[in-house]
């Protein structure tokens, strides 16, 4: 047989009896892979060049060998496949390599011979290989170790031996970090879960981004026993206040994200902070927000029962209504940027500021609900009293301008809103365009395009309030709160309470 046609043939999957191993080989793989030098198809022609010349014996010998070893190769795999354990060992003996390697050409599936053992959960092969010295840390080109198998597969038994050959495999992580106690956890694996952290396993071992089996239990999906290996890592000392390196987040704020509610009650039972701050600045409650209440049609939103659940237990647990070091700390504003006014309400009448001042630009919930021309949060937020006149920087057009609600209103030409402020009672007469009807001086230009408006402000401007107007005006400010509900306590009769909740 000519020597490249022979390589090729060594190249192609190894078959017996017509079953194909599956996983290509080579001679120079095969001969590596028994400790003896290896050549490529060059070579390998070189090598007969040279001998032919002194007897084409050696040669043909040399390739009979190559055959051999693919051939006892190919018998060990089967040996394993079939769960011939008496075979496997005879093949030991005979000079099988108990770290075989099967390679296939992209080196996806490469996994040695206890690898495949483990996987397929011949436990009595497993116990041959290592009791003739096969390493349970060999690794796939992943980094997996034979144990990572038997996670998949569900081998406890094959696992414990493994285990027992050497417990820090327990600990045993791929190229990327992700330890065994890690897939134990994804998988939803009570019985590995235990097994690991009875043999010495951390619990609070990290990938290479900083996630802990806690943190990957957080936001795994479809588990229904979560809970009960969240008890056990906890049980274990899992540390519930561990940030991961990329977001900051801790378990709390993942158990957040995936709306696990029981998750959320023990963590928080536990003592994790609700007013931890990620790498975006969020807490584990705006977390939620941003999540998982979706606009429709930028008018309304759609807030599920299980994430109403946690708001209320985050809210209850302590977190920070009043916090101001960004726009997404406090849970008031995110609700505004949401345009949630039931939200609005819920956290206004939880204590958040109605007034709220975001750092460095000033502006309040009402100039954000403004400026996203939410009828509903503004309604929300003049029936919590909140001041119509506060002043603050917001972006126009690319510019940065010094604004208060109506001004803002008026420049967008929001006029429905430009209205409501108007009868919350907004003082008009603090413009000069306004009062002086001669004037023009700083008049924007959306007024200027709108004469009726124009005229119906300065209307407003010059003319006193009613009587009737100043009292509601004084009702609603010693009321303070939610003034629509108060007003129907008052000893009012009906149409002045209605009066009054229009205003």
């Amino acid at each position: 047989m000519p020597i490249d046609q022979a390589h090729e043939e060594n190249k192609a999957y190894v078959k017996t009896d017509g079953r194909a191993v599956g996983l290509k080989q080579n001679p120079g793989a095969l001969v590596a892979n028994s400790g003896m030098p290896s050549l490529d198809s060059s070579g390998w022609q070189k090598l007969y060049d040279t001998w032919v010349p002194f007897g084409s014996v050696l040669a043909k010998a040399a390739i009979v060998c190559v055959n051999k070893m693919e051939d006892l190769s190919s018998r060990l795999y089967y040996s394993v496949v079939d769960d011939n354990a008496d075979e496997l060992q005879r093949l030991i003996e005979n000079g099988a390599d108990v770290n075989q390697i099967f390679e296939d050409s992209d080196r996806i599936s490469t996994k040695s011979i206890l690898h495949i053992a483990s996987e397929k959960g011949r436990l009595d092969c497993v116990k041959v290989l290592l009791e003739n010295g096969a390493s349970v840390n060999v690794r796939d080109p992943w980094g997996i170790t034979p144990i990572g198998f038997c996670i998949n597969a569900d081998n406890e038994e094959i696992a414990d031996l493994l285990i027992r050959q050497d417990n820090d495999i327990a600990d045993s992580k791929d190229k990327y970090g992700k330890s065994v106690l890690h897939s134990a956890v994804e998988e939803g694996s009570e019985k590995f879960v235990k097994l690991f952290l009875r043999n010495g396993a951390d619990v609070d071992i990290t990938t290479d981004v900083g996630v802990t089996p806690l943190m990957t239990l957080m936001t795994t999906k479809g588990l229904d026993n979560y809970f009960v290996i969240m008890k056990i890592l906890v049980d274990a000392g899992a540390d519930i206040h561990a940030h991961d390196f990329r977001d900051k987040r801790t378990a709390l704020h993942l158990a957040a994200i995936t709306k696990k509610v029981d998750a959320v009650e023990l963590l928080l039972s536990l003592n994790a902070d609700p007013n931890e701050l990620d790498k975006g600045l969020k807490t584990p409650l705006t977390n939620l927000m941003c999540h998982h209440i979706s606009l429709r049609g930028r008018t309304m939103a759609d807030i599920q029962d299980d994430v109403m659940i946690l708001v209320v237990l985050l809210t209850q647990a302590g977190t920070e209504l009043n916090n101001n070091k960004t726009d997404f700390a406090s849970p008031l504003i995110v609700a505004v940027y949401l345009k949630c006014s039931q939200l609005v309400r819920f956290f206004l009448d939880s204590g958040a500021n109605v007034d709220l001042k975001l750092p460095f630009s000033g502006v309040t919930p009402l100039l954000i609900a403004v400026k996203q021309n939410d009828i509903d949060s503004i309604k929300a937020l003049i029936d919590w009293n909140c001041r119509l006149d506060i002043v603050g920087r917001c972006r126009i057009r690319g510019d940065d301008h010094e604004l208060d609600p109506f001004e803002l209103a008026i420049d967008q030409s929001y006029w429905d809103i430009v209205e409501m402020l108007l009868f919350a009672g907004y003082n008009t007469s603090k413009h000069l365009f306004l009062r002086d009807f001669d004037s023009d001086a700083g008049m924007p230009c959306t007024l200027k395009d709108n004469p009726d408006m124009l005229n119906v402000l300065r209307l407003t401007a010059s003319t006193t309030h009613t009587l009737m107007k100043c009292c509601a005006l004084a009702i609603n400010k010693a009321l303070k709160s939610n003034i629509s509900c108060k007003i129907d306590a008052l000893p009012l009769p009906v149409s002045i309470r209605d009066y009054l909740k229009n205003q």
